[in-house]
């Protein structure tokens, strides 16, 4: 696409101009086609690559199941070749033949976007694929794009669901924010949409599974099966404690770099001395990723382990991608042993021989951390694969402030779950004060250093916390569980080979919570209340204030199993599950809630039985509502026992449905609430699937209840059955009766075999489709320029046709016969006009459609624009009310003796003043108004800017004749050089000037200052000059971007044109590399910041 951007991060990309997809279930089909050829290109898959593409396949063939499929894959478990895989076939049929399936695959990051392009170009060179942030010349049949740069595109309407076959989302749990999963969902019932994550669940209220539906996971591979076919790595997770002891300070930025202080120096001096059993490896022979709270900090510690014999780089996104390959290329090589980052290397990012991962500073999202942690597992295939070496290791500091563990803080070995051999190290402990008197000794700027603004929230918040349950301990909340109390087990044992290695949990020694003990919000949750109801939290208060005193805990006088046991880290008071009955009769009882009568912890919360039914199932079936007054006086009565008791207990009891208690009586024992209410006849039938009821009668037919002859047949049928209980029409039995509503009401209902039935009877059989064809009475007034409002006469003769047609079938009025319809729709758009009578109907009603507004005809505002002039004030407003004043006297619009097409044109039914196009320019010389050529654009030069390019103000007296000369011969006419025309002409910037084409710029020179020697060439700019100046600092990526579009458009040597800026000059330099024109300059640098900015937006 020469001379546009579109590969520039799609700024000027509109993909459904260039792309259309295939309906959804061919999409489907295709795919399903498509991926019986997958297993069988490129090279072999592992066992559970394959099973997963045979997964998707059997899903997407299933009908039943919907047209989008979640696959959990742990980190380093091959997602990328099943997506490669999952692409190519979705441009497959049956035959292997390509087809064009417009696809696109979302990534979280530029690099990801660059690794999968260059992944589907080695792997399948025919399929045609752009990644939209890499510089290609236009949009391919597979686009890869970032999830931002998808939220922009299709908030801009550049693109729509309708124009994608398919969509491929990667790391899926990056599209879980709330704008990103709306605009999601957008594209579920249009395309095939396939997500793949190792982890699925962002936190507890956004999850893949919510997005997507847990029905639709597809696979969950897990990670022991991975380890145990020699895929990934097992891991040994190593926990330093670290404790702080002594009085933190109040300001919070040095209490935060205290805490990073000491677990920072505590895991330094472990990485640099350890050596590991299993391996006999020193931890600081290893390749690390370390992961620290801000690029400061990841500096830092970079420079921290250099010292301590172990070489390191900090790393940042800003360093571009070739800088990061080259540091990963270190990495690899041994010239480095760890690359401290961010947030760079969290995602997509997996060297083989990357053996370790250090968490310097710990985070509370476990997503974060089981990503960050995954970095390191792949195998490194310079080794066997039972080889010990290729255990890879995660070290982590667990800190702590006078043995107490941050609250925030998370364990790889919990995270995982089923990962980890682990063991604990306690170091020695530090004094808060002399970290104090350090940090501000040697480094003050580390007290208030940049930090993340979340991650420092949450460590406020933690620290926050921790000294809250400190000052509650010293005031006798019982003895605090010290982390020295808690021990890590031991179960690192390697035999020989990873083959005999077990995989072992951490355990903690202390009191756990005992079987069967159930805290305050499942206890809520088990007798149906609020977690927060105040009566539950009274209760459970008395209990822990026996507990504390020694006491037994009693409930209404009844002993009960309670005590405080300490589970994950959280010490809490915890009752058992067969005491939660007496709990339950014990709150209801204090909060006047309805109990029935006789109701004891023994009866209280059984499981329901068959025969028992709910108050709303009883209410249905006397034929009543649940709450009509009569039902709820005698469910009133039989909660207070006073209509009897059944089978030697309450007639109304209390019973566990669906895991909640509710109230529940006997079907025998609903003999007594029918007697009581007097119901007489059989309890009316549910209604069945094969039943309409009216409303569904009406939207299967496309009309409306108030179709009169539509209700008149219905309440006709009502009548019949409530008379003779059966409706007959021409001697046969028609499908209709009562059923029972939803508020047990009886309901008329219709068999749906008798719709098509129904719709003959009341003559809505012969309805049409409502097209753009066929128009409302509000449409045809548009039409015509006006509204059955303000024009009275269109309403009249509407409702003439419409009562014609109604009577006779045929709309005749004003004299003739009208093209007219019933449609589906309501009453008052059912009646219908073709669209070819809008010139009779205008017509008729005195509104010839001769002098209806149309673009030939333009208003005062349409022509003062056009003219760029103010409509309002000035010369313009001095002509136009001038033409206004022979209009209105019937006179034809004369001035200066030129006379102009100008006439009252109708516009909403009302005459409105307008010029013809012809006559805008005749205008303009009347009122010094001119029209715009165009946009100024990059290669037009303003005053200032002509005055610029020569070192000029524009105030300087031999410019200024020479501009004011020129624009002089430009009002007369064409600007003439000899015989040649000179580029001179009025175009808008942010309003309308002269401009001369910069190519015109020098023949302005000569002219002006015909005796100025000429201006020596100034050189051009290399853009690796621009690149290492603060210009474009934070762009670096955009400024590759558009370096590597201009690399490849060079080969026309015509100017060149980025992001809608024309004309730019480059060229090749000898010694290699691109260089810029100086007076383009300018123009390139926007060009690259524009794409940042569309790159980053939210």
């Amino acid at each position: 696409m020469r001379g546009s951007a579109a590969g520039l991060g799609g700024t000027h990309l509109k993909v459904h101009d260039l792309l259309r997809a295939l309906p959804l279930q061919a999409v489907r089909n295709n795919l399903v086609a498509g991926l019986g050829h997958a297993g069988s290109r490129g090279r072999p898959l592992w066992d559970h690559q394959a099973e997963t593409l045979a997964a998707l396949a059997a899903h997407l063939a299933d009908p039943a199941c919907d047209p989008r499929a979640l696959a959990v894959i742990p980190t380093a478990g091959g997602k990328t070749e099943i997506i490669v895989r999952l692409v190519e076939a979705t441009g497959l049929d049956a035959g292997g033949a390509r087809l064009a399936v417009p696809t696109i695959v979302l990534e979280p990051s530029r690099h990801l976007i660059r690794q999968t392009v260059e992944t589907f170009r080695e792997r399948f060179p025919a399929l045609q694929v752009s990644g939209l942030l890499a510089p290609d010349d236009r949009p391919r049949n597979v686009t890869v794009m970032s999830y931002d740069l998808f939220v922009n595109m299709l908030r801009d309407g550049r693109l729509l669901p309708g124009d994608v076959g398919a969509v491929v989302m990667d790391e899926a749990h990056r599209g879980l924010s709330d704008l990103r999963q709306d605009l999601i969902r957008r594209f579920l019932d249009h395309a095939v949409v396939t997500a793949f994550s190792a982890t699925p669940a962002f936190d507890a209220n956004k999850t893949v599974h919510a997005l997507l539906g847990s029905e639709n996971e597809v696979i969950k591979v897990a990670d022991e099966r991975l380890r145990r076919e020699g895929i990934i790595s097992p891991v040994a997770n190593y926990v330093l404690r670290v404790d702080v002891v002594g009085a933190l300070p109040d300001d919070p930025a040095l209490r935060r770099a205290i805490l990073r202080k000491a677990g920072h120096e505590a895991l330094v001096g472990f990485l640099a001395t350890y050596e590991e059993p299993a391996t006999g490896l020193r931890l600081r022979d290893k390749a690390f990723f370390g992961y620290a709270n801000g690029i400061r900090q990841a500096e830092g510690l970079a420079a921290a382990m250099t010292a301590a014999g172990m070489p390191a780089r900090g790393v940042k996104g800003s360093d571009g991608l070739e800088a990061l390959k080259a540091n990963l290329l270190d990495l690899r090589d041994g010239h480095l042993r760890a690359l401290v980052n961010d947030k760079v290397l969290v995602e997509g990012v997996n060297l083989p021989q990357a053996r370790g991962v250090v968490a310097f500073d710990a985070t509370s999202s476990l997503v974060k951390h089981v990503q960050r942690c995954g970095r390191a597992r792949r195998l490194d295939p310079a080794l066997d694969r039972s080889d010990p070496r290729q255990m890879s290791s995660v070290v982590e500091a667990m800190v702590c402030i006078d043995g107490m563990p941050l609250d925030t803080q998370r364990i790889y070995a919990e995270a995982i779950g089923d990962l980890s051999v682990a063991r604990v190290y306690d170091t020695p402990r530090q004094d808060a004060a002399a970290l104090a008197r350090e940090i501000v000794r040697d480094r003050p700027a580390e007290a208030g250093g940049e930090e993340d603004r979340e991650e420092a929230s949450e460590m406020d918040e933690a620290i926050g916390r921790l000294e809250e349950g400190r000052r509650s301990g010293a005031r006798g909340a019982g003895p605090r569980a010290p982390v020295d109390a808690e021990r890590w087990a031991d179960a690192f044992s390697v035999m020989g080979s990873l083959d005999g290695i077990h995989y072992l949990l951490a355990e903690r020694e202390g009191p756990r919570r005992l079987e069967g003990m159930l805290h305050r919000v499942q206890v809520a949750r088990a007798i149906g209340i609020r977690t927060d109801d105040p009566h539950l939290k009274d209760l459970f208060g008395e209990l822990e204030e026996a507990a504390r005193a020694g006491l037994t805990p009693e409930v209404a006088g009844v002993a009960v199993h309670a005590g405080f046991h300490r589970f994950e880290r959280q010490r809490a008071f915890y009752v058992h599950v067969d005491d939660v009955p007496r709990v339950g009769v014990e709150v209801f009882r204090r909060s006047g809630r309805t109990l029935a009568a006789g109701t004891m912890p023994d009866n209280f919360g059984a499981e329901r039985q068959a025969g028992w039914l709910t108050r709303t199932e009883a209410a249905f079936a006397c034929n009543l509502n649940p709450y009509h007054p009569a039902f709820t006086a005698v469910w009133d009565a039989a909660l207070a026992g006073t209509l009897g008791a059944f089978e030697g207990g309450p007639l109304i009891r209390l019973l566990r449905d669906g895991g909640k208690p509710k109230l529940h009586v006997h079907e025998r024992g609903l003999e007594v609430f029918r007697r009581h209410l007097g119901v007489q006849g059989p309890t009316l039938p549910a209604k069945r699937a094969d039943q309409a009821s009216v409303w569904e009668v009406m939207r299967a037919l496309g009309v409306s209840k108030r179709l009169t002859r539509f209700r008149e047949q219905w309440d006709r049928m009502v009548e019949d059955c409530m008379r003779d209980g059966q409706v007959v029409r021409d001697g046969r039995r028609v499908g209709f009766g009562f059923v029972r509503g939803a508020n047990g009401s009886p309901v008329p209902a219709l068999d749906r075999a008798e719709i098509a039935w129904f719709a003959q009877l009341t003559g809505v059989a012969g309805l049409i489709e409502p097209s753009e064809e066929w128009l409302t009475i509000n449409e045809a007034g548009r039409a015509i320029s006006t509204s059955p409002y303000a024009t009275p006469a269109l309403k009249d003769l509407w409702m003439e046709i419409r009562r014609s047609y109604e009577e006779t079938g045929v709309g005749r009025a004003a004299g003739r016969e009208w093209h007219s319809a019933m449609a589906k729709g309501t009453e008052v758009g059912a009646f219908r006009l073709h669209r070819s009578e809008m010139d009779a109907l205008a017509a008729a009603i005195g509104r010839g459609r001769d002098r209806l507004m149309t673009d030939e005809w333009l208003s005062a505002k349409k022509v003062a624009a056009l003219l760029n002039q103010n409509p309002d004030r000035g010369r313009f407003r001095e002509v136009w009310d001038g033409l206004l004043e022979c209009l209105e006297a019937g006179e034809p619009p004369v001035l200066d003796g030129v006379a102009l097409r100008m006439e009252a044109r109708l516009l909403g039914g009302k005459p409105v003043p307008c010029l013809h196009v012809s006559e805008v320019d005749a205008l303009g010389r009347m009122t010094g108004g001119r029209r715009s050529a165009g946009p100024k654009g990059d290669a037009w030069q303003g005053m200032a800017d002509a005055a610029g390019h020569f070192g000029k103000h524009p105030t300087d007296p031999t410019f200024r004749r020479s501009w004011q000369a020129l624009v002089v011969a430009a009002e007369d006419g064409p600007v003439l050089d000899g015989a040649r025309a000179v580029r001179f002409e009025y175009r808008t910037a942010t309003k309308a000037v002269w401009c001369l084409h910069r190519d015109e710029l020098e023949w302005f020179g000569k002219r002006t200052w015909p005796k100025r020697r000429p201006p020596v060439p100034r050189p051009y700019v290399p853009l690796a000059d621009l690149r290492a100046g603060e210009a474009v600092e934070g762009a670096l990526d955009a400024f590759d971007l558009v370096a590597e579009e201009v690399d490849g458009l060079l080969a026309d040597a015509s100017p060149l044109s980025l992001l809608g800026r024309e004309g730019l000059r480059f060229e090749r330099l000898p010694e290699g590399g691109l260089a810029v024109h100086p007076d383009d300059v300018a123009g390139f640098l926007d060009s690259v910041r524009e794409l940042s900015e569309t790159a980053t937006s939210p």
